[in-house]
């Protein structure tokens, strides 16, 4: 089975830091940042038709990730933030779609979930966008 160890990495990212003027008193802070992924060393693209490792090798951009952080104070000791991001698979997904995954990947879910048998699962590797969103609000006193 073809290794998919995601710690041979390469990445590149922008980040910016904006505090409008106009919001001073609510000390509105926006960071948007995207960061790029590349794999170090070369593989091989999955054959999902033969359902094995094909000959030809895959190509290396992972993706790019979006993501936004914001945070500003509502009231005295009530701040609110707010984490969105975007994962958007680049062309290494594309060549290595329909690859299987060890089931080692799925001890936790099996811990939380003992009735699900992961014998009867085929857990393979897909090339959907993934997104994530996190609100929240802090009360200090």
């Amino acid at each position: 089975m073809q290794e998919l160890a995601f710690t041979n990495m390469h990445q590149l990212g922008f980040s910016a830091t904006w505090k409008p003027n106009c919001f001073k008193k609510k000390n509105v802070k926006i960071n948007p940042n995207m960061l790029l992924y590349w794999k170090a060393k070369k593989s091989f693209k999955w054959d999902l038709d033969a359902d094995k490792r094909s000959d030809e090798l895959a190509r290396r951009y992972v993706g790019v990730e979006f993501n936004l952080m914001a945070d500003f104070q509502t009231l005295k000791g009530l701040p609110v933030y707010g984490y969105f991001a975007a994962f958007i698979p680049g062309s290494f997904y594309d060549d290595i779609k329909g690859i299987k995954l060890s089931k080692d990947f799925f001890k936790v879910v099996q811990a939380k979930a003992p009735e699900t048998d992961l014998e009867k699962q085929d857990f393979r590797l897909g090339d959907d966008n993934a997104y994530h969103m996190n609100i929240g609000m802090t009360y200090k006193f």
